[in-house]
């Protein structure tokens, strides 16, 4: 036997990803940018949320001090 037959034999073959860790990951920084792009929607949604609660309050206050010029109570019945 010369010595390329005799390293042919000897050489073992050996899976690059035994465990499949790199499908994984690939499915896993998928997972993760879809977590990230929700993310962002709802921080953009919560952001909305607070300019339209903000915008209520100071509908209230108008109202309050409109009642309070006019001499009128809130709690009256």
């Amino acid at each position: 036997m010369n010595n390329k037959q005799k390293n042919k034999k000897s050489k073992k073959v050996i899976p690059q990803h035994p465990y499949g860790t790199r499908s994984k990951t690939r499915v896993m920084a998928i997972l993760e940018d879809d977590v990230e792009q929700k993310h962002k929607e709802l921080r953009e949604e919560v952001t909305l949320m607070k300019a339209q609660i903000g915008q209520m309050m100071q509908l209230l206050q108008s109202m309050e001090a409109g009642m309070h010029q006019d001499d009128i109570s809130p709690w009256t019945t």
